[in-house]
């Protein structure tokens, strides 16, 4: 799913109009149908609802709703903010669209608000360029402080489509009903004040004018995880389906290794080989007796790597700690592999810009995949103060680099050397436990083995979301354990190849 600007949202209203022959109030009309459809699923006739309406389009839309759900028979009160003389052509069509019998109230100031009723927010649209102010922003703190549940049309008022500002005041939105498309500030911290969850809501774009659209960024759903999922050959045999050999764990952090190679395994690589520590060997080949284990003569860290040249993909760092000889370990390893390979974790703690600099300018071709955490981020790229600002780094360092950058985190945001990213739609704040990122890290080089970079990375991070929330479902937010996403990975599976099954 393609994530666009304002301009571009306008320009496939547009397009759409266009193409279809329709007039953009008739667009309207069919957008406005759609949320009352969703609307209608959530609302029930004996709830009261506000319906509050600036004088732009997403005024206009507000007025298509409050007239469609007063005619199912809804209690619905339109509440009108702004000059009406002065608004959009369309906003002008619907309000003289509205029944006579529909109650309405023409909000001059803050007292003249009508409390009480759940809201569906139609004051403010993706035209904005600057937060709200006067009387807006102090009905909006009413309809905040109101604790009624508000469901918002497109956008919570206040908040804009791209990171622009971040607004001192906006709806505080249960629900998004976003058209067509996922806005960029959905995806950001800095903005989880206001958009609680959000759903998609499809008006009938034009499919060709948002196919010839080119940008920079996507969101990957499930449809775009599954495609590019490819199921195995009946000939196949654990030499075509990938040799995994990862480096992780040491005595005090004997999991990673175990938690890492588990993922691996489940996500579909032929063999694993691990290099680990002397004291981790015999715990992890009693846990996990399919996978091969080697360990380094020191019992406590590892000092050296040797896991033979028959590997397809590399992951190193979970678990390995910080030790000098380690340090120097894993900077032998990445300077001599021309393997794919993903860093992790204490790999990541190992480096700096520099070496990898030099790493790209030895192999400029070689594929590598950077999965840090925020902190860990920042420790590598610089402190940043918002998470646009972290994206934006990342993508370019990613052409810098000419690697692949995963930075996690709720939409973990994926970047490649062309500075085109993905915002990873699965996931669930569960994940913010330990062992989370060593289970990605397997499944990452799992992947690696089979497929190209880009649909590796792309499918890795996803089947690792969603495998967590299928833990969450039958447990809890809290409750989840690593060990547990990494037992659920085959569930994941078979919801991305249900597709191909069907």
């Amino acid at each position: 799913m393609k994530i666009l600007t304002a301009q571009q949202i306008r320009f496939l209203d547009e397009q759409t109009i266009q193409a279809q022959g329709i007039t953009s109030v008739e667009l309207m009309e069919r957008a406005a149908t759609a949320c009352v459809q969703w609307l209608e699923r959530v609302l029930e006739k004996n709830q009261s609802i506000n319906i509050v309406c600036g004088t732009g389009n997403n005024g206009g839309d507000g007025l298509v709703i409050a007239r469609q759900l007063h005619q199912q028979g809804y209690m619905t009160r339109v509440v009108l903010l702004g000059d009406q003389s002065k608004g959009s052509h369309d906003f002008q069509v619907n309000l003289r669209r509205l029944p006579s019998c529909l109650e309405r109230i023409h909000v001059n100031k803050p007292d003249d608000y009508p409390e009480e009723r759940v809201v569906v927010d139609a004051l403010l649209g993706t035209g904005i360029s600057r937060e709200p102010s006067g009387l807006f922003a102090e009905v909006i703190e009413r309809i905040n402080t109101s604790a009624r549940r508000v469901y918002s049309i497109d956008l919570p008022s206040g908040v804009p489509v791209f990171p622009d500002f971040i607004p001192h005041t906006a709806i505080q939105a249960d629900v998004v009903l976003s058209f067509e498309v996922v806005k960029p500030t959905f995806l950001l911290p800095e903005y989880s004040s206001w958009v609680a969850d959000f759903d998609i809501i499809r008006i009938g774009w034009d499919e060709d004018a948002l196919e010839r659209l080119v940008v920079t960024d996507q969101f990957v759903d499930q449809a775009m995880a599954a495609g590019y999922y490819q199921p195995r050959n009946r000939f196949d045999h654990k030499g075509s389906m990938g040799r995994v050999g990862l480096v992780a764990g040491s005595k005090s952090m004997t999991g990673a290794a175990i938690l890492s190679a588990m993922a691996a395994l489940r996500s579909g690589c032929g063999l694993c080989s691990v290099w680990t520590s002397g004291a981790v060997q015999p715990v992890f080949q009693c846990a996990l007796p399919e996978a091969i284990c080697m360990a380094d003569a020191h019992e406590a860290h590892i000092t050296r790597v040797e896991l033979g040249d028959r590997m397809d993909a590399v992951g190193i760092g979970p678990g390995l700690g910080t030790h000098s000889d380690t340090i120097h370990a894993v900077r032998t390893v990445l300077e001599q592999t021309h393997l794919p390979v993903v860093i992790d974790a204490d790999a990541l703690n190992a480096v700096d810009v520099n070496f990898l600099l030099e790493l790209t300018e030895k192999n400029p071709t070689g594929v590598r995949v950077l999965t840090p955490h925020p902190g860990e981020f920042n420790r590598l790229f610089g402190p940043h103060e918002t998470r646009w600002g972290q994206i934006q780094t990342a993508r370019k360092m990613a052409k810098e680099l000419q690697s692949w950058i995963v930075l996690k985190g709720a939409y973990t945001f994926l970047v490649g050397p062309d500075g085109c990213g993905w915002f990873n739609g699965s996931g669930t704040p569960a994940l913010a436990k330990g062992g989370s990122g060593d289970v990605l890290t397997g499944v990452l080089t799992s992947v690696l083995t089979k497929y190209p970079v880009k649909q590796a990375v792309i499918l890795g991070v996803y089947l690792h979301g969603l495998a967590a929330q299928l833990v969450e479902e039958v447990s809890h937010t809290e409750s989840v354990l690593a060990s547990e996403v990494a037992d659920h990975l085959p569930a994941a599976w078979n919801i991305l190849e249900k597709p191909i099954k069907d």
